[in-house]
């Protein structure tokens, strides 16, 4: 994401840039379009703050505990959400319209040394991504079901191959249906459009 930033403000300059990228046509009250703003960085965070034990137990003091969530959560969320309102709104003077998803965003660049970065990064951020939030929980607690006969590394063979027999992009063929159910799922009287 820094690259593709970097690589968007060295084409199309800070200049040109604006920040004003709604379209201005929102529905509701106040209140409900800012629980709506915030229901999806809500349902975000909720499964590393469920899986909170599951990190915490390897740290080696509680201030490393401390200092990891501070920079791998909240810090971390809040650049890359800055990165992404940079990206989205430099598309508009490179490309002359509004593109926020990034993958289309790298895919649009002519130049095939960014569409192959742009797919290993994706790619990596993709993994990392559901080992987090997807994978270590169900670990543990399928070995917690019975520790002694299913070790840890057992019981992610058994989350990883359940996570392929279930078919979960069939779900999600559409990034619509990613949105609304992470809205469904926030804690907010959020209503996703779509759906």
């Amino acid at each position: 994401m820094f690259a593709l930033t970097g690589y968007l403000i060295y084409k199309a300059g800070w200049g040109v840039m604006s920040l004003n990228i709604g379209n201005g046509d929102h529905h509701g009250s106040a209140i409900s379009l800012m629980l709506g703003a915030i229901a999806p960085g809500v349902s975000y965070f909720s499964g590393p703050m469920l899986n909170f034990g599951d990190f915490a137990r390897y740290g080696k003091s509680f201030g490393a505990v401390r200092k990891g969530n501070l920079l791998g959560l909240p810090v971390n969320f809040l650049v890359f959400s800055l990165l992404v309102v940079l990206t989205s709104a430099l598309t508009i003077p490179f490309f002359g319209e509004l593109t926020t998803d990034p993958v289309e965003t790298v895919a649009r660049i002519d130049s095939t040394f960014a569409i192959v970065l742009g797919a290993l990064t994706f790619t990596t951020v993709t993994i990392g991504t559901n080992i987090v939030a997807n994978f270590i929980s169900p670990a543990f607690d399928f070995s917690n079901v019975s520790p002694q006969r299913i070790s840890w590394r057992a019981g992610g063979m058994i989350a990883a191959v359940g996570s392929v027999l279930i078919t979960p992009w069939n779900l999600y063929n559409n990034p619509d249906v990613i949105q609304c159910t992470l809205e469904t799922l926030a804690p907010s009287s959020a209503r996703c459009s779509g759906c």
